[in-house]
């Protein structure tokens, strides 16, 4: 279920009058987890987020990425990383680091990943 831009913004008028993640759950009726990762993305990234959603990039450069799962491997933490490379989503980053774990640095290469999945699945 995709949830309003109005929502959003309720969401983060409650985070900025100090309500908790679980509390702004409740009082909107919005899942848990879903607004857990809009608390880490707000922490991070700050009120832009939720105002100016466009501005939030959902495709990341294959440098981005490597550089991302290179931090992580040297023990930066995930909202030091996601705030460095203005990721809004941690699972985002857990994700390339699995990948990066299984396939190695290849698997940011567009034709390499489809290929290997599509080998998977066949």
């Amino acid at each position: 279920m995709r949830i309003s831009q109005a929502k959003r913004l309720e969401v983060l008028e409650l985070f900025e009058s100090g309500y908790g993640y679980k509390a702004v759950s409740t009082k909107l009726n919005v899942n848990v987890e879903t607004v857990r990762e809009w608390a880490y993305a707000w922490r991070v990234l700050g009120a832009d987020l939720y105002k100016h959603p466009e501005k939030c990039s959902r495709s990341y450069s294959v440098e981005t990425k490597l550089a991302a799962v290179q931090d992580r491997k040297n023990g930066v933490p995930i909202v030091e990383v996601m705030k460095r490379y203005k990721i809004a989503n941690r699972h985002r980053i857990k994700e390339w680091c699995n990948q990066y774990a299984l396939y190695g640095p290849e698997v940011f290469t567009r034709n390499s990943y489809q290929n290997d999945s599509k080998n998977n699945t066949q």
